[in-house]
């Protein structure tokens, strides 16, 4: 074959996959874009669904409003409870999970059991997919996307295999400990998170942490730390002897969780699942928590501060985060006290701290904008400034932001317009 046919034949070959890969994303964004409506609406409470000028709609947050074709507006009722925003509704004639029929539940004598789960009599569902191996008779939603019935634990519409359904025991928090903590469960043997065993963990002693956003979980089983199912190591670092302590789980003045062993520093990469070296300070003895984001060893203070990292230019693009530690110059601890609290400058809620005659404040919360400080000083003006950072550790992490072209999930979720729908049940 000659060159040029072989060259002819590989251009239509790419143009045929590029406009099918064309025609699959047009299908995927028809199928994921709403309707704004700009008509009066009548949200259901704890729903997803309202109606307007006659027809019933389902709210997806940020895609807009869906038709729910074929809801009967005089006998449709959303399918809710008070801790979990519902995603289900039924009429006369039909069961639906956000905007689509559900085939299979009969509308008369389908209970719905919280969180997506809900049985008829004979069958049982999670949203829109029958879970066909429960038994209907003794299925119960237990707490967030779990459910049992007297043979299985289930994580949403799958069986989690090993779990003994006759030993499960309530989860242990710490004190701030409940943010999102649903996705944990255990049993005599073993500790499970979103259905998936943990490898290694104690359930006598697992103990949920505190989240610093909605991206992962921590908890701690008086010898490892995790995230989410993922034990935190730090041995390839070689911590010494007493082993990896936690120093900041807050989101607020850190945008990554912060460790130590001894006088090294570490940030942990959520998304990596690795332990990330930010290097040493001279601390003298372990650090203990004066404030939110504020610690000390019993000489020095040390604050926490965290900056959302973007790329310059005409159109900047938002590429990952920053998380650092900093000692505050000058600053003996034993001479560093609170002054008053609960009070306000410049707008923001906060503590003022003293050493001597310089005054400190310290936000309760992170104010908008890329970069948070947990001190900050006041001037001889009385304005707050922040704090110099130059002799800081920090780390800068860059965000994982979706699927590359060439890996098999890119193109799962191309070829599958719904893909999103079974992700975020």
């Amino acid at each position: 074959m000659k060159p040029v046919k072989i060259v002819a034949i590989l251009i239509i070959l790419i143009s045929l996959v590029g406009g099918y890969l064309i025609f699959k994303k047009t299908q995927y964004n028809n199928a994921h874009e709403g309707i704004n409506l700009t008509s009066e609406v009548i949200n259901y409470p704890y729903s997803r669904y309202c109606f307007s000028k006659g027809k019933i709609y389902f709210n997806k947050p940020g895609l807009g409003y869906f038709w729910v074709k074929g809801a009967d507006l005089a006998t449709f009722l959303p399918l809710k409870d008070l801790s979990y925003k519902g995603n289900m509704g039924k009429d006369s004639h039909h069961v639906f999970f956000k905007a689509d029929k559900v085939a299979g539940l009969r509308p008369a004598t389908t209970t719905y059991l919280g969180n997506n789960f809900c049985r008829d009599g004979r069958k049982v569902f999670y949203a829109n997919m029958e879970m066909k191996e429960a038994d209907a008779a003794t299925f119960a939603h237990l707490r967030g996307y779990y459910a049992f019935d007297k043979n299985h634990l289930y994580y949403k519409q799958n069986i989690i295999s090993g779990a003994d359904v006759n030993s499960l025991h309530q989860m242990e928090y710490g004190p701030d400990g409940s943010a999102q903590a649903d996705e944990y469960i255990s049993d005599r043997k073993n500790v499970f998170f979103k259905g998936v065993k943990i490898k290694g963990a104690n359930p006598l002693r697992f103990k949920v942490l505190n989240s610093p956003d909605d991206q992962a979980q921590y908890a701690f089983d008086g010898n490892h730390y995790f995230s989410d199912q993922h034990i935190i190591s730090a041995e390839k670092h070689k911590p010494e002897k007493g082993g990896l302590k936690l120093l900041s789980l807050d989101g607020d003045f850190g945008r990554h969780p912060i460790f130590y062993s001894g006088t090294d520093f570490y940030c942990y990469d959520n998304q990596r699942h690795e332990l990330v070296s930010m290097g040493s300070l001279d601390n003298t003895a372990p650090l203990t928590t004066i404030d939110n984001g504020i610690y000390t060893d019993g000489k020095q203070v040390y604050f926490t501060f965290g900056k959302w990292n973007k790329t310059g230019g005409r159109m900047p693009r938002y590429t990952g985060h920053t998380t650092g530690i900093c000692a505050v110059d000058g600053v003996d601890a034993r001479d560093f006290k609170p002054s008053s609290s609960d009070v306000t400058i410049e707008g923001t809620a906060g503590t003022i701290y003293h050493c001597g005659s310089q005054y400190y404040f310290h936000p309760k919360y992170r104010n908008n904008g890329n970069y948070h400080q947990a001190l900050m000083i006041i001037g001889t003006d009385g304005k707050i400034k922040e704090l110099p950072i130059k002799n800081a550790l920090s780390k800068s992490i860059d965000d994982y932001e979706g699927p590359s072209i060439f890996s098999r999930e890119f193109y799962r979720r191309l070829f599958n317009p719904d893909w999103d729908d079974h992700a975020s049940l």
